[in-house]
């Protein structure tokens, strides 16, 4: 994780965007960035939101909690949704290219 922290943070450009993350699954981001190659995601809310692919549910999605980041080595194929188990959650992407 640190590895591709870092190369998120030496990437030459880095496109920022919020994401609100809702009760059903949520494409994180809405449209991905051509010639992507990291992205992180940090969950900027106060509840869990729950990652995973477009049929993620809050009983097999990957917690994200209030305050936590993940981060991913990734092309613009990769495609990545939330969810959340009541209310909306504010979600910041950073997609390095």
């Amino acid at each position: 994780t640190r590895r591709i922290m870092a190369d998120l943070r030496l990437n030459a450009r880095m496109k920022s965007q919020k994401v609100t993350i809702g009760t059903s699954a949520t494409a994180i981001p809405g449209t991905n960035l051509n010639s992507r190659t990291s992205m992180l995601v940090y969950n900027n809310g106060g509840e869990t939101v729950y990652l995973g692919a477009q049929d993620v549910t809050v009983a097999q999605g990957y917690p994200l909690k209030a305050g936590q980041e993940k981060s991913f080595g990734c092309s613009e194929k990769f495609k990545l949704y939330g969810i959340t188990e009541t209310g909306d959650v504010d979600v910041r992407v950073g997609e390095g290219y």
